[in-house]
């Protein structure tokens, strides 16, 4: 267990921090909250100028930033970190007396757009397959909340879009207006995205949400509650697209039930990078 600053640069150019209890899971340090505590510190964070980004983690995202370095200091360089897969949360629930839930994307994307917190909030959603889905996904979000305020969507092109068609992207989330920027590019990808991109976006927050834009848009099931709560959502995910997801659970869960036991164990430490912006 360990309480650390969580950094964000402030609208004036100055720092603010603020204490998260948090847990270190294969060297990624992961912010033990609710998801209740999640939305109200967006709120607060947006409504006091701030910036940063927020990777939602799950047990595929620990186990590559044991991997790749890179991805690591990725993820290292987010405001927050919440443990978006149940085996997350179990290891935070023995590691630290805080309450911790599972922070899960299309969940917590849910929670805000029809929190009333967060009423004045402007949303930009950047993401989706294609732009049918990002549409489909827009017009679902506005019947959870009529009242939602939508600064905006895009589906970004697929691959390198080169640096004119970046700075066109990142112009127009600019000049939106918008508070909060959702990232539904999937993981690493939209890790690296908000890592590579945060100090051009004016937008208080980006938060990346992995396929949750498909989940809400009804294009994909996220499987039943029950299968959600025990930890099982990846075996209904597999079971949907074997091909696709095959490597990512079956292989990577491995890997984490291996790294996890040298972890508890102290065969092995696995250092947390302390980021630039001192957390």
């Amino acid at each position: 267990m360990n309480i650390h600053a969580t950094c964000l640069d402030s609208s004036n150019g100055t720092q603010v921090c603020s204490e998260v209890e948090s847990y270190n899971v294969l060297g990624t340090r992961i912010s033990a909250l609710t998801r209740e505590q999640s939305v109200r510190l967006f709120a607060k964070h947006i409504a006091e100028g701030r910036t940063g980004y927020v990777s939602v983690c799950t047990v595929n995202d620990v186990v590559e930033a044991v991997r790749d370095p890179a991805f690591k200091e990725a993820v290292a360089g987010s405001w927050l970190k919440t443990a978006d897969g149940m085996p997350l949360v179990w290891w935070g629930r023995l590691r630290t007396s805080h309450p911790v839930e599972r922070v899960y994307g299309p969940d917590t994307l849910r929670a805000v757009l029809t929190d009333p917190g967060h009423r004045e909030t402007r949303h930009y959603f950047f993401g989706g397959a294609n732009e049918a889905i990002t549409a489909q996904f827009v017009e679902a979000a506005r019947a959870m909340n009529p009242d939602l305020r939508v600064a905006g969507a895009m589906t970004p092109p697929f691959g390198d879009p080169g640096p004119e068609r970046q700075q066109e992207i990142l112009d127009e989330i600019n000049a939106s207006g918008a508070d909060i920027v959702w990232v539904g590019l999937g993981a690493p990808a939209q890790v690296f995205w908000m890592a590579r991109h945060r100090q051009a976006l004016r937008p208080s927050l980006l938060v990346g949400v992995g396929a949750a834009f498909d989940f809400l848009a009804g294009i994909k099931s996220e499987g039943p509650r029950w299968m959600r709560r025990a930890g099982l959502q990846w075996l209904f995910r597999l079971i949907q697209e074997p091909r696709r997801l095959w490597r990512r659970y079956l292989v990577y869960n491995t890997l984490f039930l291996f790294h996890g036991i040298r972890q508890v164990c102290g065969i092995t430490r696995y250092p947390v990078i302390e980021n630039k912006d001192g957390e």
